[in-house]
């Protein structure tokens, strides 16, 4: 599975070039595609409002216009069939692992961190990764011996716990859709 940033030119040049790969969004940068859509239609002043956030507010309201808005754009791109977007991308129902691109972005930190330069030169870089490279295969060769891969965070192991539970309410019909889906944002976005 490759998880990427939002970004149109990678996700199709990925679709082309590995059309049998299991592509998925990071979470982090979804929630942050809307947030910012949502700054830019002026709603923050609004976003701790519970008539915004939990009701349907009336015409009247004055962040109404920018909700409509709001909601034509997460339809464009995200929710229909043709978005820019497909939802399979996004959506990560039934998914207990991994939802953000921070193991990535966390290995380049690793990366940068081992070369301690702002440039470095080709062969260089070569020999750093063929370095990283044998990490990895040492690492992979330790777990298929059984080694015990890096318990997750106890905050992280309970989330997933929670979301499990709430998935499996919701499809035994113990909860509502509407309940699930608050439960589940309360859940995620609590802290």
């Amino acid at each position: 599975m490759v998880r990427l940033d939002f970004e149109t030119a990678v996700l199709k040049a990925l679709e082309e070039s590995f059309s049998t790969a299991e592509v998925k969004g990071c979470n982090f940068h979804f929630c942050q595609a809307l947030w910012r859509k949502a700054q830019q239609l002026g709603l923050q002043s609004f976003y701790d409002d519970c008539a915004v956030r939990s009701d349907s507010p009336s015409s009247e309201y004055p962040a109404y216009q920018a909700l409509d808005q709001f909601k034509t754009y997460f339809i464009d791109t995200w929710l229909e069939n043709e978005s820019v977007f497909s939802r399979r991308l996004w959506n990560n129902f039934r998914n207990f692992e991994t939802r953000t691109t921070n193991h990535t972005e966390g290995w380049h930190k690793a990366l940068n961190n081992s070369v301690q330069k702002s440039h470095v030169n080709l062969f260089e870089m070569i020999t750093r990764l063929k370095r990283q490279e044998q990490k990895n295969k040492i690492q992979r060769m330790l777990l298929d011996m059984g080694e015990r891969p890096r318990p997750m965070r106890k905050k992280y192991r309970l989330l997933n716990e929670r979301l499990v539970r709430l998935v499996d309410e919701l499809e035994s019909e113990e909860t509502s859709l509407i309940d699930y889906v608050r439960r589940a944002a309360h859940s995620l976005y609590a802290d």
